[in-house]
């Protein structure tokens, strides 16, 4: 299996001197085929919903080869979402490898805390029991039930109460990983009661005439509305931390994961200045006691950044932001203001500039007397990718891979080849790109029909670089 795997690499490498132009690789096909290996909802990827996750698939080719990176190399994912490049690299078949993650949306980090970390099954049970019974013993009046027009817009009245007194009663445990599962099965939750649209990722308003014509998706909108409206929370939480709890328990089937030899851990919020926080609970990152990620430590970089303006990464967790506690609109907007890839650029704030790579500063001067808003956002969104390259340039060793997997998309109906503008910015930052695949989109959680300016996402692209020594 080693070798097969490790000749297929060869057989790309070979291809791409002869012709770099990027080669059409099924990653799921060659992962069947390679590793015999499958991925579905059964383990702890499906956890929860995340908007525009990273295909497993990908990460579990990429991670099988000897060639990117050494069997017990340090894996970092800068943009880690909700955890897949961390959970690969610990059930990976061939080499199990501990991560670190670098996360800014905090849903993201805490999902990712929570599909990497092992759990024993009955004590999981035992404390589901235990926040049951306060649940349902607990008074209304004895708790402080959110009272803004924010929360009254997306809850009715009883699922405003019960998921007040879930929450209380969650919170009445102590801080650990245990919370954090529990937290993260509420978190889905305050989404599944709420009144907003379930086929749409951001938080839309949920309109039930959009869907007459369609017997199936109507079904679905008639049990959102009834959810909404007259919730059975108990029985919600409780089916939805046993069908978790399963999934959980896969982990418990790697002995690296098990006896901690193999970890992943969030450590850090922003990827344009990669450091070491400490991880607390609840998705936070603490930050009294920091320091970089160490110059030529990391063996292997594997990340999906966000897609230029094609996703509301912030907004699409707003129900679930609006209840951590830390967490109030101010601070939700700081969070997505300091977004790579956000749209709404404030334009005061914007100094434009040539970014040294042509073809980009080009694209932004093009753009620029059609939409200046729209110029702001590409011209933001190459400027901070540039920050991530330097810094991930300094963190991997010498003669090390990073992989980004990225997808073109369109602003102001000119069509953004992300992947080859990435490519230049890594290449004027001292990597050399050893090869290019691209991979159709199928169904991850990504907006692949977009209306606007956002265009259709068709395809990925998988841009390996080297740092040159």
């Amino acid at each position: 299996m080693t070798n097969a795997i490790n000749d297929l690499w060869d057989d790309l490498h070979l291809k791409y001197n002869s012709n770099p132009e990027p080669i059409q690789f099924n990653f799921r096909e060659n992962a069947i085929k390679f590793l015999n290996e499958k991925r579905n909802n059964t383990t702890s990827h499906g956890i929860y919903p995340y908007p525009g996750r990273l295909y497993p698939y990908i990460p579990l080719i990429l991670l099988s080869l000897d060639t990117l990176c050494p069997p017990k190399g340090k894996i970092l994912d800068p943009f880690c979402g909700s955890g897949t490049v961390l959970l690969e690299s610990l059930i990976n078949p061939i080499h199990k490898r501990s991560a670190i993650g670098i996360e800014i949306n905090p849903i993201g980090r805490l999902i990712s805390k929570v599909k990497t970390t092992p759990l024993n099954l009955d004590i999981i049970n035992e404390k589901k029991e235990i926040i049951l019974n306060d649940f349902k013993n607990k008074k209304i009046h004895s708790i402080m039930v959110p009272n803004t027009s924010q929360f009254h817009f997306w809850y009715s009245k009883k699922a405003l109460q019960e998921l007040t007194k879930l929450k209380d009663s969650i919170n009445n445990l102590e801080n650990d990983d245990y919370k954090d599962f529990f937290w993260l099965n509420f978190s889905f939750l305050t989404r599944k009661i709420s009144h907003a649209d379930p086929f749409i990722p951001p938080a839309v308003l949920l309109k039930p005439y959009k869907y007459d014509n369609s017997i199936k998706k109507k079904k679905t909108i008639e049990d959102a509305i009834k959810n909404a409206e007259n919730p059975n929370l108990f029985n919600l939480f409780a089916n939805l931390v046993s069908n978790n709890s399963k999934r959980i328990a896969s982990l418990n089937n790697v002995t690296e994961i098990q006896t901690k030899k193999k970890t992943a851990e969030i450590i850090w919020d922003d990827a344009r200045i990669m450091k070491y926080g400490s991880y607390q609970y609840a998705g936070k990152i603490s930050k009294i006691k920091t320091k970089k990620i160490p110059k030529s430590s990391i063996d292997f970089i594997i990340t999906s950044p966000p897609y230029l303006t094609a996703q509301k990464y912030i907004r699409t967790s707003l129900l679930e932001l609006m209840w951590f506690e830390d967490i109030i609109e101010e601070k939700r907007l700081e969070i997505q203001n300091n977004s790579i890839g956000k749209e709404d650029v404030h334009l005061t704030k914007i100094d434009f500039h040539d970014l040294g790579i042509p073809n980009i500063d080009n694209l932004v001067k093009k753009t620029l007397p059609i939409s200046r808003s729209r110029s702001a956002e590409v011209f933001q969104y190459f400027y901070d990718m540039k920050i991530v390259f330097k810094e991930m340039y300094r963190v991997l060793k010498n003669g090390a891979n990073a992989v980004l997997i990225i997808g073109n998309n369109r602003v102001s109906g000119e069509t953004i080849e992300t992947h080859k503008f990435l490519g230049e910015i890594g290449k004027d930052c001292g990597f050399e790109i050893i090869l290019e695949l691209k991979d159709p989109i199928r169904t991850r959680g990504m907006i692949t029909k977009r209306h606007g300016n956002g265009g259709l996402i068709k395809e990925e692209y998988a841009l390996i670089f080297k740092k040159e020594t």
